[in-house]
């Protein structure tokens, strides 16, 4: 064997192929995977005391990632406290300096085996249940790389069940490459594709498009199944879709975020801001509870805007003097980029009529929106109340044209007690403004936010509303003949003879 003083800077492909298929090579890779004993094999050789240390490792194991620890820096000094106090078995777990099996490799090893009980075990409840659902999301790591999230709902005793089934890792995220991913995951879990009743995802063109998305190519195997767009995510696509139309609640968001990052970002304007939080409230003879932080606006989660309007709405009068006291004292600087926000900037926007109007109709909008959210994230959700709370949402927005809400209706209070400039051209303005985005969020509720005859039908099915009994024999009849005449429609597609009556 030859070896060479410097690398070589070129490498040809066929050089590499013929190496990795060189009988030197295949032998080196031989050998090494002789050597490599796993936990699983080493298992079958140890003596009782050894297994049982091993079994109570898996034990602290589990109890980190039940708890979302980090499990790769936790774990060794876990076992070492347990021991420490004790712990009868898990001393028996170091069998010499290099066999302590509390390396990486070693808590690698253990997390698969636990994630191939349970997956196991999923798996088998989701091929014994009559049908079941896949709900998949698409995200990009810290590094990168694109991944697909599976989880899957199925029926176990008669009552639906929900368990995260796996993580995989795709090249691209096209509807080809995660359709072939899908098709990939139930042979492999060897499901049935045709027990898959329903798809749900987040809505994107990849996963809906009429012509190549993952639910049209899906539904060529499969025509009976159903897919469902998440509806918190339709909720929130109305949400941003009419923020993003109106320029003035553009530009609120712009405030919104400016105030975030001028206190984020800075540990000594946060804890002026908590002073002046405190010494604000002493004034008004009011008790001083926990500071209030100031949140951050993010479209792509559901509750941010309700908390970062409220957050500054609650301190409106403390941001006020600290970023006056800010400016006064001659500490307005900006926090590195040229693009930065700066106290001044910040204060004459909060002391413009125009933001404090939207401010408060933002926390009038977003509090009720909230509430929508959180009832569509229930597990118990009663599907028969969907329609009725749209309908009651929808009306609330209605009557905030003609009535401002609670906190809308206290800003010509707030006008005159900050001292804030307010005409009548900009009444006007502001008037108009708040009529086209309530426009625009109405419209786009009652576009995105349908309540299909599906969907109210099959709240027929929950029992536990029915009353008495006696009142059993007649609950439902519309709803169920409804659901009938809709599987009859699917059976159709699966060319299956039933009868018409």
């Amino acid at each position: 064997m030859v070896w060479n003083k410097e690398g070589c800077e070129t490498i040809r492909l066929d050089k590499v192929s013929l190496h990795e298929n060189s009988p030197m090579h295949q032998d080196a890779i031989s050998h090494e995977e002789e050597e490599a004993v796993s936990i699983k094999n080493a298992f079958r050789n140890f003596s009782g005391q050894e297994k049982a240390a091993l079994v109570d490792a898996q034990k602290v194991l589990y109890f980190l990632i039940k708890h979302n620890l980090p499990h790769t820096t936790l774990f060794g000094p876990l076992i070492d406290l347990c021991i420490e106090l004790g712990a009868p078995n898990i001393a028996n777990l170091y069998c010499g300096k290099n066999a302590s099996y509390k390396g990486h490799r070693a808590i690698q090893e253990f997390v698969e085996c636990q994630a191939e009980v349970v997956e196991e075990e999923v798996e088998k409840k989701m091929k014994e249940s009559t049908s079941f659902g896949l709900m998949l999301d698409e995200y990009t790591d810290v590094s990168t790389r694109k991944h697909l999230a599976f989880v899957g709902r199925y029926v176990e005793d008669g009552e639906s069940k929900l368990a995260y089934l796996c993580d995989q890792e795709i090249l691209n995220g096209t509807a080809d490459t995660i359709v072939e991913s899908v098709k990939g995951y139930l042979t492999e879990a060897n499901l049935n594709p045709k027990k898959m009743t329903c798809f749900a995802s987040d809505g994107p063109a990849v996963m809906v498009g009429k012509r190549k998305g993952v639910v049209t190519q899906l539904k060529k195997d499969n025509p009976a199944m159903i897919d469902v767009h998440c509806i918190n995510h339709r909720l929130q696509l109305a949400i941003s879709s009419a923020f993003k139309s109106v320029t003035a609640i553009g530009c609120v968001d712009e405030l919104l975020m400016g105030l975030f990052k001028y206190y984020h970002y800075s540990t000594v304007r946060s804890k002026s801001l908590e002073k002046m939080q405190i010494l604000t409230k002493e004034m008004e003879g009011s008790e001083s509870g926990n500071p209030i932080t100031i949140k951050k606006t993010v479209h792509t989660r559901w509750l941010s805007h309700e908390r970062a309007v409220h957050a500054v709405r609650q301190c409106y009068p403390a941001i006020l003097a600290d970023l006056e006291n800010a400016v006064g004292m001659g500490n307005d600087k900006r926090a590195g980029d040229k693009l930065s926000v700066t106290a001044e900037g910040l204060y004459k926007q909060l002391k413009s009529y125009d933001k404090l109007y939207f401010i408060l109709l933002l926390c009038d909008v977003c509090s009720m929106l909230a509430n929508l959210t959180k009832l569509f994230e229930r597990r118990d959700l009663d599907l028969s109340i969907v329609e009725p709370q749209l309908r009651s949402s929808v009306a609330s927005l209605k009557r905030m044209k003609e009535k401002p809400g609670p906190y809308l209706s206290k800003v010509d209070q707030l006008t005159s007690q900050y001292g804030i400039e307010m005409t009548k051209s900009r009444q006007i303005n502001v008037q108009s403004s708040m009529d086209t985005f309530l426009d625009l969020l109405i419209g786009n509720l009652e576009d995105r936010l349908q309540a299909t005859p599906v969907l109210t039908s099959l709240s027929a099915l929950d029992l536990r509303k029915a009353g008495d009994s006696s009142f059993l024999t007649f609950h439902g009849d519309a709803e169920v003949c409804l659901l009938y005449m809709i599987l009859l429609h699917y059976l159709k597609l699966l060319v299956v003879r039933v009868p018409e009556n």
